[in-house]
């Protein structure tokens, strides 16, 4: 169907074209008498241009004019952080099956994250020229980059971006024609497929950033004079190993599986009930908690925790006296359980446990959950009375000092007193 809209409207702008031509010198003879010879030529050439419009609106051989680059630019969206050489490295374009170019570097440095190795490439620019086989010096350059030579500066990149994540299903002729289309190179031959890629990119792509994993463009810079290339680069991404120590756990965030350049990852050791956080090791150290870590490559990090130790404080109060004792004896853990108990002194009584126990049954058990504090309270026995009485045939007085009343172990003094006439003949 597209093929004979196509047909139909060559047709019709050739034959109109052909009367134009015929016709026009006498339309300007009779009605544009008095105007500039430049000004007949311009009325004439929109007219020219809307009438084939038309004509390309009736056969749905339509265009799409570019939309407004976003604003602000999409470097404004943190794009992903790509190492590439700081110095031109060697690049050789060679004839694709897949793309326009196959692009081949050389001389690359190690330690980036381009390589000596095949890429996808592709043409954006199409006013000047590159040659196969030619070993070429270049720039390399993110899409993204903040600092792009003005040469390479358009706002429009990322919808290149868009197109290149996007693309599946497509012929690469009509990504190519895509591309040139976004970069202002005008229709080259798109079909109704290309016109698709293009729509949904203007509509989609304005501020589009890539993530880990997805195709990023790389621009080639050979000069102001060679074609200006861009090739396909996956975003690399960077795994993040944990593991533990003792008991607990590491939450990362964000929870990723994966993790691009430059990403801060934020740390936090959780530990399970009756350990402690000690410290990091591997790619992270020290103890503070929760700690970031910058991703520049694959990272390893262990978190260390250690068992709680607990004690018992074990103390006794009151008037009385005793003994207060745990068994089994510590160092204890988390949940270990052990067994108080109180031993009163003769003279005295055990009145109750305050602190981590209570109530007066003696043993109880304590469950270990953290220092623990126990007291056993005494009481002296008591009061008791001292009764003082006389007897015998004569008489007296018997006192005691101090007086009552009396505890247990109290000391008392006790004398008596013979009156005149008698004698104090003991004690009973």
């Amino acid at each position: 169907m597209l093929k004979n809209n196509v047909k139909k409207a060559m047709v019709c702008i050739t034959a109109f074209i052909f009367i134009l031509t015929a016709v026009i010198p006498t339309v300007h003879s009779q009605f544009l008498i008095g105007f500039s010879t430049q000004l007949q030529q311009t009325t004439v050439n929109n007219f020219v241009e809307e009438k084939i419009e038309n004509l390309l609106q009736k056969y749905s051989i339509g265009t799409t004019k570019i939309s407004t680059p976003a604003s602000p630019l999409p470097f404004d969206n943190d794009p992903p952080q790509i190492q590439l050489p700081p110095t031109p490295v060697t690049m050789k374009v060679f004839s694709s099956t897949s793309s326009y170019f196959r692009t081949r570097l050389y001389n690359v440095p190690v330690g980036y994250d381009v390589s000596n190795t095949n890429y996808s490439g592709w043409c954006t620019d199409s006013d000047h020229t590159i040659q196969y086989n030619t070993a070429y010096q270049v720039s390399l350059y993110s899409s993204y980059n903040q600092s792009l030579p003005t040469h390479l500066y358009h706002q429009n990149w990322s919808k290149v971006n868009y197109i290149l994540n996007n693309k599946m299903g497509c012929s690469w002729q009509q990504v190519q024609y895509a591309i040139l289309y976004i970069l202002d190179f005008g229709d080259q031959g798109l079909n109704s497929q290309g016109w698709s890629l293009v729509n949904d990119a203007i509509q989609n792509g304005g501020n589009y950033v890539p993530g880990g994993g997805d195709i990023i463009a790389i621009i080639a810079d050979a000069g102001l004079t060679i074609q200006r290339t861009v090739f396909e680069l996956i975003v690399p991404t960077y795994n993040l190993s944990l593991s533990i120590i003792g008991m607990g756990s590491i939450v990362k965030n964000p929870n990723q599986t994966a993790y691009t350049y430059g990403q801060v990852v934020e740390l936090t050791a959780v530990p399970d009930l009756g350990w402690s956080f000690s410290h990091w090791s591997g790619d992270l150290s020290g103890s503070t908690n929760p700690s970031t870590i910058t991703m520049n490559g694959d990272k390893s990090v262990t978190a260390t925790f250690t068992q709680c130790i607990y004690t018992i404080s074990l103390t006794t109060s009151g008037t009385g006296s005793g003994t207060i004792q745990a068994s089994p004896g510590g160092p204890y853990y988390y949940g270990a359980v052990v067994t108080v108990w109180a031993n009163a002194s003769v003279g005295s009584t055990f009145t109750g446990f305050t602190g981590d126990l209570s109530g007066t049954t003696t043993p109880q058990q304590l469950t270990m959950t953290g220092n623990k504090a126990v007291n056993a309270q005494f009481t002296l026995d008591g009061p008791f009375t001292l009764t003082l009485t006389t007897s015998g045939t004569g008489s007296g007085t018997i006192q005691a000092s101090p007086s009552g009343p009396y505890y247990y172990g109290a000391v008392v003094t006790v004398w008596a007193n013979a009156s005149v006439g008698s004698t104090f003949t003991g004690f009973s």
